[in-house]
This record gives structure tokens, sequence and C-alpha cells, in this order.
């Protein structure tokens, strides 16, 4: 006979409903200083409101996690409650990244002993580049970031991934093994 959870019927026999896994998850990150993400939430003093610590109450306010969708926070300084978070898809939830790495640069962040340099423009994206150093990383996003600032409604700046040739490659800019692609800005 199944072992249901009388309250909530969202854990039978330990076999987890979506919903249920996102809570719990969800808890894992802020509250449990052994799990390995833990550093990037509860660490940083990411909380949960006191009405979510039961899943009743985080069900009430959330309703069932559809297909595909994560759990989001609005604002990613801030915890988990009710107002500051939302159903999102990968793509929605991955474009809302804190706005700062460890590298201690905006679009900046490690990969293995390198540094890559991205930036989101017109809600995607775009991928600038592999560099020796954060400081060459951060020139290089900043240098995109006052191209397009300068660019405007009549003449919007375009970004445009196109495969860097040996040339035209930044000081200290190495290339992948695969296919490398850097951002090229045009008016």
């Amino acid at each position: 006979m199944p072992h249901f959870n009388q309250s909530h019927g969202h854990s039978i026999n330990n076999v987890m409903s979506p919903t249920y896994v996102t809570w719990n998850n969800m808890k894992m990150r802020c509250l449990n200083s052994k799990y390995k993400f833990y550093k990037d939430y509860g660490g940083r003093g990411i909380t949960i409101s006191d009405s979510w610590m039961k899943f009743e109450n985080f069900l009430k306010d959330m309703g069932e996690r559809l297909s595909g969708l994560t759990l989001e926070r609005i604002d990613n300084n801030k915890g988990y409650f009710k107002e500051n978070c939302r159903w999102a898809t990968r793509s929605e939830q991955a474009a809302n990244k804190r706005p700062y790495s460890k590298t201690g640069f905006k679009g900046v962040y490690t990969k293995g002993d390198r540094f890559v340099a991205s930036i989101k423009y017109q809600g995607s994206l775009h991928h600038i580049g592999v560099f020796d150093t954060a400081y060459l990383a951060h020139l290089a996003y900043e240098s995109c970031k006052q191209i397009l600032k300068s660019s405007t409604d009549e003449q919007p700046g375009k970004i445009k991934e196109n495969p860097c040739k040996q040339n035209q490659r930044p000081q200290g800019h190495k290339p992948r093994k695969q296919c490398l692609y850097l951002v090229r800005l045009t008016k």
C-alpha cells in the first residue's frame, strides 16, 4: 500500500512531485551548508520566508510547477518569498543572472583558468571572447558596452557573431579548440 503525505499528497513512497522537488532543492540551497550550491545561496545570505518552510504554503503561493519551468527569484539579491518568485523557463532564468561574477567585473566569468566576456543585448546573451586575464575580458566587455550605448534608435548597434580569424584576435585572446566566436559590433 503506498504511503501518501496526508497534508499535500506530493510525496508518495519517497517519490516526490516536480513542485515538491523544486521546494526541497530551494531549501537545500539555502539551509544546508554541505550542499554543493550553498555558497551561491545560503552562503551569501539568500533566505526563505518563514511561511515557505512549510510546503503547503509554498504550493498555495506558487501553484504547481508546470513542465519546463523552474523557480526564479526576480531580484537575485533577495530571498525566496511570494513577491520575489515566479515560474520561469530556463532561458528566462539564464537572462536573470547576477550582474557581477566572482571576477569582480560585470559580464566576465571564469572558465577553467581563462576568462569569458559576454554581453546581454536586446534580450540575448552574446559571447565576446575568451581572454587570459579578467582585466582583458573586462576591457572587451566595456568596449562593446560603449559602442552599444552610442547607438541610437535611428542607427541601432547590431551584434553579429562571426568566426574570429587569427589576425582579428585581441591581444591576450586565445582560440578555443572548437568554434571561436567574437562579437562584432556594427552601426
